[in-house]
């Protein structure tokens, strides 16, 4: 698994672009919760894994 370490004190920003597949969708997913800035995920996987996250953050 590959380990995403961020250092330093400046804002994250910028564009990725993940394959549409659930391994790669849901640390990102989860990622997004860290923040209370609005996020627009695109070719999110319409599955279970998904749902529960997406529950769970009440979006």
């Amino acid at each position: 698994m590959t380990n995403l370490i961020v250092r330093g004190g400046r804002p994250l920003r910028g564009t990725l672009t993940p394959s549409a597949n659930k391994n790669a969708v849901l640390p990102i997913l989860c990622a997004t919760l860290l923040t209370e800035e609005t996020i627009t995920l695109h070719r999110v996987p319409d599955i279970t894994d998904v749902r529960k996250i997406l529950d769970f953050s009440g979006i």
